[in-house]
């Protein structure tokens, strides 16, 4: 936890709005399973791992996802840190 708030990730443990981070897990895990693991099925455990981890290679940095206007998600999260940089210094004024 501490680690989290060193590096500015907000932690939320009061159960508000679980419902809507379970909707966004339960999309994120149907794509995995309709892009990677029903197109190509793994054949043990190390296939599956190298296929997820090229699979969030590329949503994450390759992908453009139309949730956040056609960006990928490092992209996003980017225009967010820097909007966020605007605001903490009083710069958005």
């Amino acid at each position: 936890v501490e680690y989290l708030k060193e590096e500015y990730i907000l932690i939320s443990m009061d159960g508000k709005g679980r419902a809507i981070d379970n909707v966004y897990i339960e999309r994120l895990w149907r794509t995995v399973k309709y892009d990677y693991i029903y197109i190509s099925p793994p054949e043990d455990g190390w296939q599956l791992y190298q296929g997820l981890k090229e699979f969030f290679e590329r949503y994450n940095y390759q992908k453009c996802h139309q949730g956040i206007k056609r960006q990928d998600v490092q992209g996003a999260v980017r225009n967010q840190v820097n909007m966020l940089d605007i605001t903490d210094h009083g710069l958005d004024r």
